[in-house]
């Protein structure tokens, strides 16, 4: 979705800082999610076999808690973008509304 919107509206300056800094910030959590499932609990054998001595585990409802709260900003910030960039536009308000209904169907 952000590379269809920086395709769709990436001429302007600000936007395009934007939609670039919240694809980084996608990027560094697609990554960062990833070591954190897979090293939740050390030894790594440990997620399938309790019986390993010394095993340990992070709070899964913490990690699983804040990574849906992080998604859900993201999400709402992505779904934002589509109103801020229609504000400044110079077309009738009933094709203006008609675009934001479109984009925010997604919200659904």
């Amino acid at each position: 979705m952000l590379i269809f919107l920086l395709r769709l509206f990436g001429q302007q300056g600000p936007v395009r800082r934007f939609i670039i800094g919240l694809n980084i910030v996608n990027l560094a959590q697609m990554v960062g999610v990833f070591f954190a499932i897979v090293l939740q609990c050390l030894p790594v054998s440990f997620n399938w076999d309790p019986t390993v001595r010394g095993g340990r585990c992070v709070e899964q409802r913490i990690l699983y808690t804040s990574n849906a709260a992080f998604n859900i900003l993201t999400d709402l910030l992505v779904l934002g973008l589509p109103l801020y960039i229609f504000s400044d536009l110079a077309i009738p308000k009933r094709t203006k509304v008609a675009l934001l209904f479109v984009f925010l169907l997604g919200f659904l």
